[in-house]
């Protein structure tokens, strides 16, 4: 006689298997969640990554950094110059002073280096080139905003910037942020930290380069642990036209400026004036 089973005995089990399955249910929900929305973090993370680099900055009042990069110029008539640049930089701003060095490679074959020095010492920046030196006063907006990479996250504030990776960059894990401001803006900041960068490198007109800019990126990376700036780097792609020195009309040029910095909190320094810059010709300024 075949068994039959009453609603009373059917199996104390059947409420487990439908907790079961709507947990089941909740996990392909999630799964299909995270495959199917788009990836990176937003606009708004990244600002939210820069303000908290602002508030690790605010306790910071020293800041050493190194760099390096290069000027490239193909011309269409055939010529090729490439310019690579390095250097170091001190800042301490509790006691207004600033160090820094550029290294200028000659594209010319073995015609070796230039070495450009400045020192800042309040508001009057003294300058060696090639063993001579000159001071120019008067620079009241060098210490507004303080160093280098603060003035570089203030900066990047400004735009509508995105976090595009995560990286190892000198031993930490980092967020990479990038925005695309206009080669004028990136001069001004130049300019903002130290006024006699962009003439040392040869960088007078900005507008004939920023006429023909083809790409401008900054990319900034921040430590995910304590959010200061560890890198930072720019990269310009642009074309231009000058004259042409073999005979009439314009020479089409393309330009390529890269350069990289990277950043130190911790290892201690001082900045002292060398006693030959106490003789420095004051020049005019140029601000």
């Amino acid at each position: 006689m075949a068994r039959r089973h009453s609603i009373e005995g059917r199996p104390q089990g059947g409420k487990g298997g439908i907790i079961l399955v709507i947990i089941v249910i909740a996990v392909i929900a999630v799964v299909a969640y995270l495959m199917l929305s788009p990836k990176g973090p937003t606009v708004s993370e990244s600002k939210n990554l820069l303000a908290q680099a602002q508030l690790a900055l605010a306790n910071i009042d020293k800041e050493s950094f190194t760099y390096d990069g290069y000027i490239e110029v193909n011309s269409e008539s055939g010529t090729h110059a490439n310019v690579p640049f390095s250097g170091d930089g001190r800042i301490d701003t509790k006691n207004e002073r600033m160090y820094l060095k550029i290294n200028l490679e000659s594209s010319q074959a073995g015609g070796g280096s230039i070495v450009f020095e400045t020192y800042t010492i309040g508001k009057t920046v003294y300058m060696n080139f090639a063993g001579t030196w000159a001071k120019v006063t008067g620079y009241d907006k060098l210490w507004t905003g303080s160093e280098f990479s603060k003035k570089l996250v203030d900066f990047s504030m400004d735009f509508d910037s995105k976090v595009v990776s995560r990286e190892t960059v000198n031993g930490k894990q980092t967020i990479k942020i990038v925005i695309n401001p206009t080669i004028e803006q990136i001069a001004s900041l130049i300019s903002d930290m130290d006024p006699s960068v962009m003439s040392s490198l040869g960088l007078t007109d900005v507008d004939s380069v920023g006429a023909g800019v083809k790409k401008i990126e900054l990319g900034v990376w921040i430590d995910s642990n304590g959010f200061l700036p560890v890198k930072a780097q720019l990269d310009i792609e642009s074309s231009s036209k000058t004259l042409n020195p073999a005979g009439s009309g314009v020479v089409s040029n393309d330009v390529i400026i890269s350069g990289t910095a990277n950043f130190d909190y911790a290892t201690p320094f001082n900045i002292v004036l060398p006693a030959a810059a106490q003789t420095a010709q004051e020049v005019p300024a140029t601000q």
